[in-house]
């Protein structure tokens, strides 16, 4: 006779991969939570470190947590969509391996999908946390609760619902399950959770924010090769731009000029760290490729960084080199096009 499990209110999907140091607090954070009705599934990618031996652990001692491993190392995105397939819940939240969500994080999201008409996605307030575990600030902020039924994807892309991370929010399931159970065209790096909110954000009819900070962000101390992390950051992040304006075409021009700006905030961000043009020369190669790919998907995405340069010359500066290899191609496509004529 086979057991049937009973379907819980909330899906929770863990990505983990050598996460080892930070994870028995991190779980036990998961399972300390008001809300009892749900399932942990954590997909372990590829970890070489002792994450899996202890997922397996706390498996057998909580029949609410599923582990599963992927065959072969495909990022944090991948290791989610693996886990999104999983899910048996008509909501879904995600926790990232080394942060600590509040104990009330769940219920009260769950809480506010139950006061009027449901909205699509719900987010919440954000503080960070050192390596030790001790507050150190606020990293997003809600001020008032407060429920959106129009412009929503524009409010996404000008970044008034935060960051795009996954991890402070609950998804409808249907919708989680249309944008983030699938693969993109190539691996993402950085921006994952970004690409995925797009499409979440642009379907959604309803969105709420509330103001409790009731997730913790684990900030690591920056290390001798920050520079070189910040400049492959960069070039990831430019890819990330490419793969949002791919994935996301028949949404429109409209939509694809908003993402434009989404982009050009973020490569504004300080957290991209790049302060000279010379860091970004171990990314050469990289960058040629996707400058050129980029300008030949969307030339008139050149105006955005143009933009911004007059609006911040350091922005400019820093960009100057990719500007004018954005500028030559555009030259040879325009070129080209004549010689068709």
């Amino acid at each position: 006779m086979s057991l049937v499990r009973e379907i819980p209110e909330v899906s929770i999907v863990m990505p983990v991969f050598n996460n080892e140091g930070a994870l028995r607090e991190t779980l036990d954070a998961i399972l300390g939570q008001n809300l009892k009705s749900f399932e942990l599934i954590a997909v372990d990618d590829c970890s070489t470190d002792g994450s899996l031996k202890l997922l397996n652990e706390y498996m057998q001692r909580d029949s609410r947590i599923q582990v599963y491993s992927s065959e072969m190392n495909g990022g944090a995105h991948e290791a989610r969509r693996k886990g999104i397939e999983k899910t048996r819940a008509p909501w879904i939240g995600f926790v990232d391996a080394d942060d600590i969500p509040d104990s009330a994080l769940f219920e009260q999201l769950l809480s506010a999908t139950t006061s009027g008409e449901p909205p699509c996605i719900v987010a919440c307030s954000v503080h960070m946390i050192d390596e030790s575990g001790i507050h150190i600030g606020c990293k997003e902020l809600f001020e008032q609760e407060q429920t959106f039924k129009t412009d929503i994807f524009g409010r996404f892309c000008r970044r008034e619902f935060g960051s795009g991370m996954l991890w402070n929010k609950l998804y409808r399931s249907d919708l989680m399950k249309r944008y983030g159970g699938h693969s993109f065209s190539c691996r993402q790096d950085a921006g994952e959770d970004t690409l995925v909110n797009i499409g979440c954000f642009f379907d959604a009819k309803t969105v709420q924010v509330i103001p409790g900070s009731l997730y913790g962000y684990r900030k690591h101390a920056e290390s001798a090769t920050q520079a070189v992390d910040y400049a492959k950051r960069y070039t990831r992040l430019l890819a990330a731009y490419l793969e949002a304006l791919v994935s996301y075409e028949a949404f429109g021009e409209l939509a694809l000029q908003a993402i434009d700006r989404l982009y050009r905030l973020q490569l504004d961000q300080r957290h991209c760290g790049v302060r000279e043009p010379s860091e970004l020369e171990p990314q050469r190669d990289s960058l040629s490729q996707v400058v050129k790919q980029l300008a030949e998907k969307r030339p008139s995405a050149i105006y955005e960084m143009l933009n911004q340069g007059i609006a911040n010359p350091q922005f400019f500066v820093q960009h100057s080199s990719l500007i004018s290899q954005w500028l030559e191609m555009n030259k040879r496509i325009i070129a080209r096009l004549f010689k068709k004529r």
